[in-house]
């Protein structure tokens, strides 16, 4: 696992005067954020390859105090069809353009690690998932209140994590019933397309109530 890049100062109390804890909204990096299905399909990141309608929402989810999280596997990495020094020019770009569109992450998790990996990456991970090792940490250093909190994204191993965490399910596409190997969960939110599941997120925001 690459340590958590944590992008900005952390707030671990309530917001002050709403009596409501810090919550966060975990991206899943390839189904919601970026237009690309992971690594392997993306040259040198542009602008052009996020998803412009999730973009203008996290910026208002920012100004609404949510912590941002961008998170997923990197099996490219792990298995090491790609170099390590591709990932690294990926995130400090992705870093760096989410900052200029007004998206500034609370911290950027990414398991290089997998018990199916291959060299020095064939190691067991909490923060690989369907572990839950990403929300507990944001809950530790951040002082995150996970069940304030939502996952969003098309893949049942981010999901199911999620749900084990005691964190808010919201998928992507698919079923009532979204089901991997022996792993099946069923998701608190559903809609077809990123931007639209994000928007019903912010509207069962505490802080509208």
């Amino acid at each position: 696992m690459q340590q958590p890049r944590p992008v900005r100062p952390v707030l671990t109390s309530p917001i002050p005067g709403s009596g409501i804890p810090p919550r966060g909204l975990f991206l899943s990096r390839w189904s919601v954020l970026l237009n690309k299905p992971g690594l392997e399909s993306i040259g040198e990141l542009s602008s052009e390859d996020f998803n412009r309608d999730c973009i203008t929402l996290l910026a208002r989810a920012a100004q609404r105090h949510w912590k941002l999280y961008v998170c997923g596997n990197e099996p490219a990495i792990a298995r090491g069809s790609l170099p390590e020094e591709r990932w690294t020019r990926f995130e400090t770009r992705l870093v760096e353009l989410l900052a200029a569109q007004g998206v500034v992450l609370t911290r950027h998790y990414a398991c290089l690690d997998s018990s199916t990996g291959a060299g020095k990456r064939r190691r067991e991970s909490v923060f690989e998932f369907p572990n839950t090792g990403v929300f507990y940490h944001a809950m530790q250093e951040d002082g995150l209140a996970l069940g304030e909190s939502w996952i969003l994204s098309a893949d049942t191993h981010e999901l199911a994590a999620g749900w084990r965490a005691g964190v808010h399910t919201a998928c992507i596409g698919g079923t009532a019933r979204r089901q991997a190997g022996d792993l099946a969960v069923e998701p608190d939110l559903l809609a077809s397309q990123p931007a639209a599941l994000l928007k019903e997120v912010l509207l069962r925001d505490p802080m509208l109530r």
